[in-house]
């Protein structure tokens, strides 16, 4: 599980990276550093969500994390149709 997340993580990153500086056409150094800060101000979380899952468990911790994300996309879904119709 810890492999899959890792690849994950690292693929959302550099994604992140590359639609900055290919889609979005943002110079290479801010696009750089806009990733750096948001890596800086993420890596407490990691200690955070450790330390709760060390506490209540792994799974609610993931569970969690995954009805968040579920809720978050299909209010984003929500709103798309809502501004298309």
């Amino acid at each position: 599980m810890v492999t899959g997340m890792t690849a994950v993580w690292y693929t959302a990153q550099f994604y992140a990276l590359f639609f900055l500086i290919q889609s979005l056409r943002v110079d290479c150094v801010t696009a750089n550093l806009l990733v750096g800060a948001a890596l800086v101000l993420g890596s407490p979380f990691y200690i955070l969500f450790g330390w709760l899952s060390d506490r209540v468990g792994r799974k609610p911790v993931m569970m969690a994390a995954m009805l968040v994300s579920r809720c978050q996309g299909a209010y984003r879904t929500y709103r798309k149709v809502e501004t298309d119709i």
